[in-house]
């Protein structure tokens, strides 16, 4: 989204290399909560990340960039964010065993899937 909104402004876009993860980054969780906090920690980033990026506009005077960013893309990861809140919430509440494997299921029909696979 950000790419194509530089694109439009006549900018360009040049992405970072890409790099290895974090050590303490090991995308191998023992539950379905860390592995979720895990999520909710890199959504909080990337929040964090675009309300600099939205002050930073301001601060230059950027006022269509400091638009943009705090009403499509810092709005959006708010509710990316609170999603993560409340389903590590219900997590904990649930805990393991059949609550788990109950709420799981809740999860794929809520999500579109199918019930029972």
């Amino acid at each position: 989204m950000l790419s194509r909104y530089q694109v439009s402004r006549l900018g360009t876009v040049r992405p970072p290399a890409l790099t290895a993860s974090a050590p303490e980054d090991s995308h191998s969780w023992p539950t379905a909560l860390s592995a979720f906090e895990a999520a909710l920690a890199r959504e909080e980033l990337l929040l964090r990340s675009l309300r600099r990026l939205a002050r930073a506009a301001e601060q230059e005077g950027d006022a269509h960039l400091a638009h943009f960013a705090t009403d499509e893309m810092v709005a959006h990861q708010v509710e990316d964010v609170a999603e993560k809140v409340r389903i590590c919430s219900q997590l904990r509440r649930v805990g393991g065993g059949p609550g788990l494997s109950v709420y799981d299921r809740s999860l794929r029909v809520w999500g579109g899937g199918e019930e029972g696979k």
